[in-house]
């Protein structure tokens, strides 16, 4: 029963020391400039990601891709992020490879031809 009395005192003086945060016009000041500069920085990451030329996944640690962007999906030969949101990144090593192979081969050829 102590342990009980003791843990709702500790919930009281750490309600107490919240509402006095929440009042704390400084501190609410800083958390919104920080929720702002968050946000801003989540649209200039969307952006750069999503219009980069450059095909750009977000993975979680056992390989399933979470998001790509239009240049992934156009590289894998898909029309839409659906085809490819789901799968695992290990699906498409074999693809991956073949492309690296051939523009390894095309750009031996285009530096015989202009040699």
């Amino acid at each position: 029963m102590e342990n009980i009395d003791s843990l709702k005192k500790e919930i009281q003086s750490l309600r107490a020391e919240i509402e006095r945060l929440k009042s704390d016009k400084r501190l609410v000041a800083l958390a919104n400039q920080h929720q702002a500069a968050y946000q801003q920085s989540q649209v200039r990451f969307r952006t750069v990601f999503e219009n980069s030329r450059l095909g750009n996944k977000i993975i979680t640690s056992d390989l399933k891709i979470l998001q790509v962007n239009n240049a992934l999906v156009a590289m894998l030969g898909y029309d839409q992020k659906e085809e490819v949101i789901g799968t695992r990144i290990m699906d498409y090593v074999r693809f991956l490879r073949r492309l690296f192979l051939f523009l390894l081969w095309y750009q031996e050829c285009m530096l015989i031809k202009d040699a």
